[in-house]
């Protein structure tokens, strides 16, 4: 059984199952109407680590796995004790070990042991490296359960995913998406389709498929998401921009939002972007859009509100450092100088957008943070002759040795690339029309973005 250390795999008021042995005796199941009743407790750092259920168990069944209806392990019954100091022991509920802390707990231990123990310590180093994504236990695949390899499309998570979202309250019922368009290829007048997953892109994960569907785009108001389910951020975005009917709308009061079309499972929320659990610090990473907001607002004004309120997804959404989503001269600098010279000129273009996923990227609070990410822009001129031209932003600085100790600055990498060296950096391949078009086509060094006056961007003739 597979332990998952991220948090919300169950929420309060949903419902467990327990397997157990009591005594080492015959197998006795406890069945659904199991409610979780609370989940840790911030006040104390020890109970914080529990989990309440009211649920049947027997003397002797302390060591039970746990399960949430998709059968992933949530908690190791611990013992059956009053939910807290005010029931006076009147109502007694079960306590379990929530598998976040036990992995939690597991590392520390395992990195405070010896090079000697270490080494000596091979099982326990498989269980690390397969809870935390570093590398699977033999024959399974990261991140998949090892009871039921088809939870994904088990009508059991889409009912949990249901329940979670209505607990949460940030979500939209599902007809909030019927009707919506996502990405138009044929935008420009002539076809600019989305970029195909090669087998390098799918070392990275598989793609999300839609409950109830084997698609995998995800339909917006004006643009559309490829989701990463392995690695929970999407393999890219595409977005579609009208110059002339853009619209400056004002940011407002944040609110994200779960897609109820996904799993939730495969969804970023807050507890990685939250406060750090260190001193309540602010978090190392925003929640970074990858369809900037004002990129799809435009049309209508219902149409125009609609994509703003699209863009705060999760789907949408992927783990930038503070300093580099908001820096001038880093990624918002170039949104900012590539949308504003698209709406000067009241043009259209098609933008695509997304990280650079690495083997070698850090985990940080149970997700692995890209290093780079990338963006490209096509539009058409007024013959429908088509320029585009990619960007390769860094992160690296401030997605490795996490937690800082200084807030690293200068040696920015970025560059404007080719759009076939990105090709071979993501494992995307975009259509012939995106490649032959490229503004640096053919240049065999990369385009250093000392500033933003480096770039080179298609311009219309």
């Amino acid at each position: 059984m597979r332990l998952d250390p991220n948090l919300h795999k169950v929420d309060e008021l949903e419902f467990v199952t327990v397997i157990q042995h009591p005594d080492g005796g015959e197998k006795l199941i406890a069945i659904r109407e199991n409610k979780v009743v609370k989940i840790g407790d911030p006040k104390s750092p020890k109970k914080n680590s529990f989990l309440w259920y009211a649920s049947d168990t027997a003397p002797g069944s302390s060591g039970a796995p746990v399960f949430n209806d998709s059968w992933q392990v949530v908690a190791v019954h611990h013992s059956a004790v009053p939910l807290n100091d005010a029931d006076n022991g009147q109502y007694k509920a079960n306590e379990g070990i929530r598998v976040s802390s036990l992995i939690e707990e597991t590392v520390r231990l395992y990195n405070a042991l010896s090079p000697v123990r270490k080494s000596s310590s091979t099982y326990l180093r498989q269980l690390i490296d397969d809870a935390t994504g570093v590398r699977s236990f033999p024959n399974t695949r990261i991140g998949s359960s090892i009871i039921n390899t088809n939870t994904d499309s088990d009508s059991g998570v889409a009912k949990s995913a249901e329940r979670r979202a209505a607990s949460a309250k940030h979500i939209h019922p599902i007809e909030f998406y019927d009707g919506k368009r996502g990405y138009e290829e044929n935008f420009l007048g002539i076809a600019i389709p989305l970029p195909e997953l090669t087998h390098k892109a799918l070392e990275f994960g598989k793609p999300a498929e839609l409950i109830n569907s084997n698609e995998i785009e995800l339909r917006y108001t004006h643009f559309s998401v490829v989701h990463n389910a392995t690695r929970k951020i999407a393999f890219f975005t595409a977005s579609n921009i009208d110059g002339r009917k853009w619209k400056n709308l004002e940011r407002g009061g944040d609110k994200w939002w779960f897609d109820p079309r996904l799993p939730l499972e495969l969804q970023l929320d807050d507890n990685l972007y939250g406060n750090e659990p260190v001193n309540g610090k602010k978090g190392w990473f925003d929640r970074g859009h990858l369809v900037r907001r004002l990129d799809p607002v435009w049309g209508t004004e219902s149409e125009a509100n609609m994509a703003n309120e699209d863009t705060f997804h999760w789907t949408n959404c992927s783990p930038q450092y503070w300093g580099f989503n908001q820096g001038q001269e880093l990624w918002q600098g170039l949104e900012n100088y590539l949308l504003y010279n698209t709406d000067k000129e009241d043009i259209k273009a098609c933008v695509f957008t997304g990280p650079i996923f690495g083997h070698d990227d850090e985990e940080h609070r149970g997700t692995l943070i890209p290093q780079y990410f990338w963006k490209v822009i096509v539009l058409a001129d007024s013959k429908k002759k088509i320029y585009s031209s990619a960007y390769r932003v860094s992160q690296k600085k401030y997605a490795t040795n996490i937690p800082f100790e200084v807030i690293p600055v200068g040696d920015f990498n970025h560059f404007q690339i080719t759009i076939k060296k990105l090709e071979g950096l993501t494992g995307l391949q975009f259509a012939d029309v995106i490649r032959n078009s490229d503004v640096i086509k053919g240049s065999s060094t990369d385009r250093p973005l000392r500033s933003l006056a480096d770039i080179k961007i298609p311009r219309r003739k």
